[in-house]
């Protein structure tokens, strides 16, 4: 529904990415093509499907030195990540990073979703939208503009499909 609204009211065709968590939505928003939509089901086997092959390089967190370093011990893949201990990720990476990287590997996510005073989506899209705020429509990695919005507790991300300029 969210798709069709912001394709009739500003002519953006967009690509949506649905999980059981804002990591794994945003993952799939930004595999998704425009028009089209991923939905990750919430059972550890669908998860683990969908991350294992990811290029740890998609894992939230992981930039060009973190990847490098990764790769130094033959982690190339976020299922290569999910196999090696936590303390292990820890002593390579420092304590913060390498929990966080384990928690991202295995699709745990503790970024909060949504909160109870959220605004109704399609009203947050058309007013702010509109008035050209950035608070829902936001740059991400792939240079799509997204927001995210949630329904109940799953997350969802939806990307325009337009290049943001940088």
């Amino acid at each position: 529904m969210v798709q069709l609204r912001a394709l009739a009211h500003f002519g953006l065709p967009s690509s949506a990415g649905c999980a059981g968590n804002r990591m794994l939505a945003a993952m799939a928003c930004a595999l998704t093509p425009p028009g089209r939509r991923t939905v990750i089901d919430d059972s550890p086997e669908a998860i683990t499907a969908f991350l294992r092959p990811r290029p740890v390089r998609e894992l939230p967190g992981v930039g060009a030195k973190t990847a490098a370093t990764l790769a130094e011990y033959g982690l190339h893949t976020a299922g290569d990540v999910a196999d090696v201990p936590q303390s292990t990720l820890q002593r390579l990476l420092g304590a913060r990073a390498g929990r966080a990287l384990h928690e991202h590997a295995h699709g745990r996510d503790t970024t909060i979703v949504s909160s109870p005073d959220a605004p109704d989506v399609s009203q947050s899209l058309r007013t702010d939208a509109a008035a050209g705020s950035s608070r829902f429509l936001r740059p991400s990695a792939n240079g799509r503009q997204q927001g995210s919005f949630s329904a109940s507790h799953w997350g969802c991300v939806l990307g325009s499909g337009v290049p943001v300029p940088t």
